[in-house]
């Protein structure tokens, strides 16, 4: 057999397992120069647990029928006259010795399609004498993959067939390549004049909703043109020629048995949730609202994403939008004034009696309040453990209320904030946001301090004033014209001297306006 064959040198157990150790999580394994099978016969047993699709090549006739008799795949003879569409993610050889550099550039070739690994042994003088300009090539290939060579001495000595020749081990990886879409480029192409029309009348540049708007209607012709092109060529793909079955099915997910009515209705669902989530809706809007919206989603995706059902969505939320604002401070004037305090009952009895936490007054917002992240480990303190969604919510509502109160329209989520400073937040150092710091504690609080204290008065008067604690009187009369009783109230909230100064600024601090969040 060694006769026959010169560069038939089966691979001695000791480097097959050499060649495989670290091989994990591969579905398909071409073997190009497979001999007796001496490499893949390693994956056998591991068949019977995970299935490894194998293929393997060899030119000599007799070895291809001890291939055959193992029960190996026999694909071809000639692995450098080998064409194939299939992908493999690794291509295991022991190359020719005199033809080595040949095979390997063929490897390579047939990785570069797909992406895909190559574990490969070759005779060592290939590697280190690059002289003809194939072997040039070769090195070249080997550079641009970086690939790992390891030389071998005296693996064969005590081999099968034995020979002194030092081989080359090489590994290497060739990445799947991110090649554009000629599909999508045509159509961006027959689309081109739509596209340049509508950039130019743009009613605002760089508007993000119009962004979206546009992105949608490009994935839906995309969508829709693969569906309509798929129906044209789907007879030419049936698996016999008298079956209509295709041997390619395409299925868009949907409760529906049309695919062009399951991506669109798909396609909606995806950009409404882009919409919501988005930075148009969570940075304006509180997280009721946000909330309100999800529910909604399976009403919301029944129409189309247009400007118009955008702006008629931006109406409804504009109508509604100062109520929502002042539920929010209410609740929020609830949580950061008594809602943490140690004894619910006495409030109750009487506000302007009771305190509770130092720092949290049960009838005002003091300029620090504590409240619970409820987001930690009992066990540890890692910045994993904080349930970052609690605690930006609760500080978005906040900030907005704040901005709602300040007239102040600037998108803001502090959530990506929040984020980067993971650190930060480790080393319980103060986070700046707008009106505030913040801080967290491994006990599980979250301790806020305003740092505008006049727009934290403005807050108080408005939560007070919402939840009936101060007198009618509040702001419509002056101190010396008031009821004792009156007084007394106004006495213990703030005091004659801080309550002439809200009279002097009423348009500050007890204006009534319309706010729209959207414009």
């Amino acid at each position: 057999m060694y006769m026959i064959n010169k560069d038939f040198y089966p691979t001695p157990q000791s480097l097959v397992h050499k060649m495989t150790a670290n091989i994990e999580n591969v579905k398909t394994i071409l073997e190009p120069s497979a001999g007796k099978g001496d490499l893949v016969n390693h994956f056998l047993d591991r068949n019977i647990y995970r299935p490894i699709n194998i293929d393997v090549i060899e030119i000599e006739e007799d070895l291809r029928t001890i291939l055959n008799e193992k029960g190996f795949n026999v694909i071809h003879d000639d692995f450098l006259s080998f064409h194939s569409e299939k992908p493999y993610d690794l291509i295991l050889a022991n190359f020719p010795f005199s033809d080595g550099d040949s095979h390997m550039l063929k490897a390579i070739q047939l990785q570069e399609k797909y992406g895909g690994k190559i574990i490969a042994l070759c005779n060592a003088e290939t590697i280190r004498n690059p002289y003809s300009q194939q072997r040039k090539l070769l090195e070249y290939k080997l550079n641009e993959y970086e690939a790992v060579v390891e030389y071998l001495q005296n693996e064969f000595t005590n081999a099968e067939r034995e020979t002194n020749v030092e081989v080359a081990l090489i590994t290497l990886t060739v990445p799947e390549k991110k090649t554009k879409s000629v599909f999508i480029d045509h159509l961006k192409e027959t689309e081109q004049e739509t596209y340049s029309e509508y950039k130019h009348n743009q009613i605002v540049e760089n508007n993000p909703i119009s962004q979206l708007i546009s992105r949608y209607n490009f994935e839906a012709k995309v969508g829709m043109t693969l569906i309509s092109e798929y129906e044209k060529i789907k007879p030419l793909l049936s698996s016999s020629i008298k079956d209509t079955y295709p041997i390619i099915e395409l299925s868009v997910k949907g409760d529906e048995n049309d695919n062009r009515l399951n991506f669109i209705q798909s396609l909606r669902n995806k950009y409404w949730r882009l919409f919501i989530t988005g930075e148009q809706i969570r940075g304006r809007y509180t997280s009721n609202v946000v909330e309100g919206l999800q529910k909604r989603l399976e009403d919301l995706d029944k129409k189309d994403f247009t400007k118009y059902n955008l702006l008629a969505l931006q109406d409804e939320l504009n109508k509604t939008i100062s109520g929502d604002i002042d539920d929010t401070i209410i609740s929020l004037f609830d949580k950061l004034s008594c809602q943490f305090s140690y004894n619910k009952s006495d409030y109750e009895k009487n506000v302007h009696m009771f305190n509770g936490w130092k720092t949290n007054k049960s009838w005002k917002i003091n300029k620090k309040v504590i409240i619970p992240v409820n987001g930690y480990s009992s066990y540890s303190w890692k910045k994993d453990d904080l349930e970052y969604r609690y605690v930006t919510g609760q500080l978005n509502d906040i900030i907005k209320s704040l901005k709602y109160l300040d007239n102040n329209t600037e998108l803001y989520d502090c959530s990506s904030l929040i984020e980067s400073v993971k650190d930060d937040v480790l080393k319980h150092k103060n986070i700046e946001l707008p009106y505030l710091t913040v801080s967290f504690y491994k006990k599980g609080t979250c301790h806020i301090v305003f740092t505008d204290t006049k727009l934290l008065d403005k807050l108080n008067i408005f939560g007070s004033q919402k939840k009936g604690w101060l007198p009618p009187s509040y702001g419509k009369a002056e101190y010396k014209d008031m009821t004792n009783v009156d007084k007394e109230i106004v006495d213990e909230f703030q005091g004659e001297e801080e309550y002439s100064k809200v009279l002097l600024e009423k348009d500050y601090y007890l204006e009534k306006k319309q706010f729209l969040m959207l414009n």
